[in-house]
């Protein structure tokens, strides 16, 4: 990523200011995104069509993450100046869908910041804790209005999808008699079909300016964090400073060039002045079209008044009353108002709410069923596995059971060929501690020192593991407070004691 190809401003901005850029950007590359979001939406609204049609049109808003994966590649790619075309980004859309295209389509999808936090996981492919603790920070400001973006996103697709029935109401002359109200509460397939067909029309208009908006937040915030402004602020400077710097040697080399021509100097300084002057002849060319002009104008001036003159535009009224004079319109008491058109707004949304009703209620269903699942297994006899929450001394917290290697004896052999002591009894001391905690020999906490740990295994092992232990120890707080190295001879001793006691590898569905 090369922050000085960005085509856009890297002012810092505020959350709203940077939802109207993510408009703009969605309005200038919209062959593009629009392109790609009807190839690839349109034939899946097809298809859940012929599947259900009462129930089509919501599996396709349902897995409309997926398809926004597509818009933010292709926003990404254009706000750095890398030209991308939709068949490109249908390409390379599969490849988008890979990391937790699942999470996507389930627990996040009703995320107020979904289209925010998108561009984390798309882009800067993290997951899990690191995600977690990324998004803690880009979110972390009294700026955040990505939760009413959505909701501005979603009235619009409410906006356009009433003003499409407004459309069709307004096609049907005046002459006709047709109640377009009573057949849009019909449950017909056409009317059916028609009412899904706007709605994924809605769906298709505002999809790229949501993706659009969060995305342009989601890069001013990074400009806010990472300073971008700055740094090209300062390549600018650098790129000025170089410019002087070359101006100053052609001027300098122009100079020394100067001095050795006086002859030419001179020589075209008197054709100059031999030159003759055509200034008489040029001026009086330029006055000739300018005063037929003016004559002009007067001629047009005398026209027009004598046809404000003339009837019937030289007659004057003074109105001194309001006065209206449109249509008049009857009133009729005795019709009732018709309300059909409220009944089937009512019922849409009713029928809408239903639907996500029911996706609520089982979501929480199946969240019981998983924060009980132990109690569940206990009643049914099944054992579940387990994991054992491990809490590493002070002294052993920079490693944690993730973070050691696959292969522990493999990498303490290369460790010990490098005469990587520091770094080999670190991992000799993190792994066999663990491996205690696991099995259950030693209880320990973070509070606790070297010498309190020692204790504990002095209270709690037996034979050569408490000896190896007690020597292990004792070898790293020499190296690690008195910064005394180790002999070699010892070191290999202790890891082929190692070898013998703890080589076994702890799973990590243990942990």
């Amino acid at each position: 990523m090369k922050i000085d190809q960005l085509v856009i401003s890297t002012q810092a901005r505020n959350s709203w200011k940077s939802f109207d850029l993510g408009c703009r950007m969605a309005m200038t590359w919209w062959r593009q995104l629009y392109g790609f979001l009807l190839v690839v939406t349109f034939p899946v609204f097809v298809l859940c069509q012929l599947v259900s049609v009462e129930f089509g049109i919501f599996i396709l808003w349902w897995c409309k993450p997926l398809f926004e994966r597509g818009l933010l590649y292709i926003f990404s790619r254009q706000v750095f100046g890398q030209q991308i075309s939709a068949s490109n980004a249908i390409k390379a859309w599969p490849s988008q869908l890979k990391l937790n295209w699942f999470q996507s389509i389930t627990w996040r999808r009703f995320s107020p910041s979904r289209g925010f936090d998108l561009a984390v996981t798309q882009l800067e492919q993290l997951t899990g804790e690191k995600r977690a603790s990324r998004l803690a920070v880009l979110h972390r400001t009294a700026d955040n209005n990505n939760a009413w973006w959505l909701i501005i996103c979603v009235h619009w697709e409410l906006f356009i999808l009433m003003g499409l029935f407004v459309l069709m109401d307004m096609l049907v002359p005046s002459g006709v008699e047709f109640d377009f109200f009573k057949v849009l509460s019909s449950e017909t397939l056409a009317i059916e079909l028609g009412t899904n067909l706007f709605t994924y029309l809605a769906i298709l208009l505002i999809a790229p300016i949501y993706i659009g908006g969060s995305f342009a937040a989601y890069l001013n915030r990074r400009i806010i964090l990472e300073g971008w402004d700055i740094e090209l602020s300062f390549k600018k400077i650098q790129q000025n400073s170089l410019q002087k710097f070359a101006s100053v040697i052609v001027m300098v080399f122009t100079l020394g060039l100067s001095f050795n021509m006086p002859e030419t100097a001179a020589q075209q300084s008197d054709e100059t002045l031999q030159t003759p002057s055509n200034t008489e002849f040029e001026q009086a060319a330029l006055l000739a079209p300018e005063a037929e002009s003016i004559e002009r104008h007067v001629e047009i001036n005398q026209n027009l008044q004598e046809v404000l003159q003339a009837p019937p535009f030289n007659q004057n009224e003074m109105v001194r009353t309001w006065r209206w004079t449109g249509w008049q319109w009857e009133s009729k008491s005795d019709e009732q108002p018709d309300l059909s058109v409220f009944a089937t707004i009512f019922a849409f949304i009713a029928k809408f709410l239903e639907v996500i009703l029911w996706v609520v209620f089982i979501s929480l269903l199946l969240w019981l069923l998983w924060l009980s699942r132990f109690r569940i297994a206990s009643l049914a006899n099944i054992k579940l596995p387990t994991k054992t929450l491990i809490d590493m001394p002070s002294f052993g917290q920079h490693r944690t059971h993730k973070d050691l290697p696959k292969d522990i004896p493999s990498e303490l052999r290369l460790l010990m060929s490098q005469q990587a002591y520091r770094q080999a009894l670190s991992l000799m001391l993190v792994s066999s501690l663990m491996n205690l905690q696991v099995r259950k020999l030693i209880s320990l906490n973070k509070a606790m020192t070297e010498q309190q740990c020692l204790t504990a295994i002095n209270r709690s092992l037996e034979g050569e593991s408490k000896v190896f232990m007690v020597e292990l120890i004792n070898t790293w707080i020499q190296l690690a407070w008195a910064h005394r190295w180790p002999q070699p001879e010892k070191m290999q001793a202790l890891f082929v004691t190692w070898t013998q006691l703890y080589a076994t590898p702890t799973t990590k569905s243990d942990v």
